[in-house]
């Protein structure tokens, strides 16, 4: 983080002054298309801000808080938690993993389990650091005041200064690329490169001493971005310089921080909001977008693709992006190309893909790989039976069955009719039905029993299986649906009302209809009657591989371009231009918080929340009037009083719902004049918690504005 030091030079600060964080957070969402704001407000003064591990470490003058993307607090570290000094100035993590401060008196670096504290009493040059970095190896860059740059590993410190070449003795920002090279900046006009031993100097075009550089970031390619006061933007490759200001697109022009997300894009805080630049096109966000102020003083993104921003005056805000989130294995994953996502009973995710399987959980991602002999390769479906076992479906490697401690891979060799393991399924009676390439095969008190087209399957190769309330099974083939009872076979196919033959995906809803995935389209089955959706209809592609069914009875379908979701009567289609992060979706799930969970072929993991879901459904059609209505007194007690702030020609409800979509309350503004109206609750024992408040015309059912009110 720059601090004041160009004192010498400058008359204004470096990044200004950004406040936020009491011991506790409230925040809320700001409803808007293709994107969603939550807010955490308090009261401290932020310097830095970091994320690792699915963690938010903020810096602030009153000690560190660390955080989840939730916004819950998970520690605050002050002077009762060992801090000599509780002005911490910057933020970093090392190669180790290991997260480093600077404050006013020391640098501290923490171990994972308590802070450990180093002063010039133990080699260091300086007590403070202006800035911090990490490299390659396991110390890290201060950026010092007299000292110049200063290398620490724990034990040793190193300074280089203008005797070694560098362009002066006091640092501002430190910053190391991808290539290991150190670059620092020396003075508002030039920064400096460290390598291999020697220093370099490049002069900034564009900058003097009213005009300097406020931020420094590497990008993954070693491109360096740079923050002018007040002055755009500059890129730096390495040899071509790139300027940013608003004769190319840059509206904000006091440029004070900047954050690279995994998707390319560059976000650019300044004192007047928000830009982003992505693939050649600019955006810019200001209150009227979302933000909760137009002055920003950092910016940082998590690798899910949230963006985290900390305003002057009002906290910390984070922004999901098109209110899509990311997963790739430069996250943790083991591969980009998800063929079976399941959660367990204790809410992680497990992903299957060629090399193994992936968990997600509580932010943090571990795996088990094929190579460490835990299964077999190309996992196409994971199922978890009552007991909490876990079976892994593999293509050329058979099932395996992880009962948390052992791992047991049962393969033809065992009575299994094909080590290509398409899918699994587990009946009422714990009973493990595996679909191959080869036949059906079912796993029954240590017992195999096959059954092949000799038996009544309508083709051997066999993609989905369901299992009904009645204990039914459904048998997706390459030649037709089966329905089996234990005893009697029965086939469907095109001719009986299947959209075609070949199927692929299987889900059963609460009223025991099918849904069958094919091919050719998707086809509903009720036990009567035959329905067959394709393109035509509004489904996004004809070809589906995943269905998944959620609480509410929306039919989720995972095609080989794009998301379809039907709710009986509408579609709604979601493709990469929507966020989707690759357009074939092979698998789906949805976690315990009723977020959709996407793996693709190619492209990774999105992640949907549930409350963007919302946004999709409900969005605004103008946001002209964005602000017809408002809360007078938030929080509310018995009673809401809304402020109608302009002149409306027809009657208008008002719908108060839980953040999960439930209703609480409806209501009628009678009287359509500006003005305010109060409305008494019709629950006396609401829930403490956050509410979403929408007005919306009574003729055409059109939302006007939504926004938050909290009880």
């Amino acid at each position: 983080m720059i601090i004041d030091c160009y004192r010498k030079y400058l008359s204004y600060r470096i990044r200004g002054r950004i406040f936020a964080f009491s011991a506790v957070c409230l925040f809320f969402h700001s409803i808007g298309y293709g994107a969603e704001f939550e807010n955490f407000i308090a009261r401290n003064e932020v310097k830095d801000m970091l994320i690792d591990s699915g963690v938010v470490w903020i810096a602030t003058t009153k000690g560190i808080v660390a955080m989840d993307y939730d916004g819950r607090i998970l520690r605050t570290y002050t002077k009762q938690d060992g801090f000599p000094e509780e002005y911490v100035c910057a933020l970093c993590k090392s190669a180790d993993k290991k997260i480093w401060c600077s404050t006013k008196g020391s640098i501290g670096v923490y171990t994972g389990k308590t802070w450990i504290f180093y002063d010039t009493s133990d080699g260091l040059l300086e007590n403070t650091a202006n800035d911090i970095c990490g490299d390659a190896k396991k110390g890290v860059w201060l950026a010092t005041s007299k000292h110049g740059v200063c290398y620490f590993d724990g034990s040793n410190c190193t300074s280089y200064t203008t005797s070694n070449g560098l362009a002066g003795n006091t640092i501002c920002a430190v910053t190391v690329d991808n290539s290991g090279c150190v670059w620092a900046v020396s003075n508002p006009m030039t920064i400096s490169k460290f390598r291999e031993g020697r220093w370099e100097t490049f002069t900034v075009p564009g900058t003097d001493y009213d005009h300097g550089i406020q931020s420094l970031v590497a990008d993954r390619d070693n491109n360096l971005f740079m923050g002018v006061f007040y002055n755009g933007a500059r890129k730096f490759d390495g040899n071509k310089w790139t300027v940013f200001d608003t004769s190319n697109g840059l509206k904000h022009r006091n440029v004070r921080s900047i954050a690279l997300d995994s998707s390319g894009a560059i976000w650019f805080g300044s004192r007047t909001g928000l830009s982003c630049l992505h693939e050649g096109m600019w955006t810019d966000f200001s209150a009227a977008e979302g933000l909760v102020e137009n002055a920003i003083g950092s910016v940082v993104c998590a690798p899910s693709g949230e963006l985290w921003i900390a305003t002057e005056q009002y906290g910390v805000q984070k922004r999901v992006t098109t209110t899509w989130m990311h997963f790739k294995t430069s996250e943790g994953q083991l591969d980009n190309d998800i063929t079976g996502i399941t959660l367990d009973k204790d809410g992680k995710l497990w992903f299957g893909c060629f090399l193994g399987a992936s968990v997600y959980f509580n932010n943090t991602w571990f795996d088990y790989r094929v190579s460490s002999g835990y299964m077999g390769p190309n996992i196409q479906k994971i199922v978890q039976e009552k007991s909490g076992k876990l079976w892994f479906g593999c293509l050329n490697g058979g099932a395996t069955c992880f009962d948390g401690v052992s791992w047991k891979t049962y393969t033809e060799e065992d009575g299994l009719v094909s080590d290509n393991v398409c899918t699994i399924a587990i009946d009422s009676a714990g009973a493990v039905w595996i679909g191959t390439l080869s036949g059906l095969s079912i796993f029954r008190k240590n017992i195999w029993t096959t059954y092949t087209v000799k038996d009544g399957l309508a083709s051997d190769c066999v993609k989905a299986i369901e299992v009904d309330s009645n204990n039914d099974l459904w048998i997706g083939t390459a030649n037709g649906l089966n329905r089996f009872d234990g005893k009697t076979w029965t086939t469907y196919t095109a001719q009986d009302g299947l959209a075609g033959n070949f199927v692929h995906a299987i889900a059963v809803d609460r009223n025991r209809t099918k849904w069958i995935g094919t091919s050719d389209g998707l086809t509903r089955f009720d036990g009567k009657i035959w329905q067959t959706f394709t393109t035509a209809d509004g489904l996004v592609h004809n070809y589906i591989n995943a269905i998944k069914i959620d609480k509410n009875g929306i039919v989720w379908l995972g095609t080989q371009n794009g998301v379809s979701r039907f709710d009986g009567t509408t579609w709604t289609n979601f493709t990469t231009a929507d966020g989707l992060v690759y357009p074939c979706v092979y698998s789906i799930e949805i976690d315990r918080h009723d977020n959709l969970w996407f793996g693709t072929t190619g492209g990774g993991v999105s992640k949907l929340p549930v409350a963007s879901i919302d946004i999709k459904q409900h969005a605004p059609e103008s946001a002209t009037n964005c602000r017809a209505m408002r809360c007078v007194f938030n929080p509310i007690t018995q009673t809401v009083s809304l402020f109608l702030n302009e002149q409306m020609h027809q009657k208008w409800h008002v719908s108060i719902v839980t953040m999960r979509g439930e209703l609480v309350m409806q209501t009628v503004v009678k009287n359509s004049g500006r003005g305010i109206y109060t409305v008494s609750l019709q629950k006396d024992n609401l829930a403490t918690g956050i509410y979403l408040c929408s007005l919306y015309s009574a003729g055409q059912k059109r939302i006007t504005t939504t926004f938050p009110i909290f009880r």
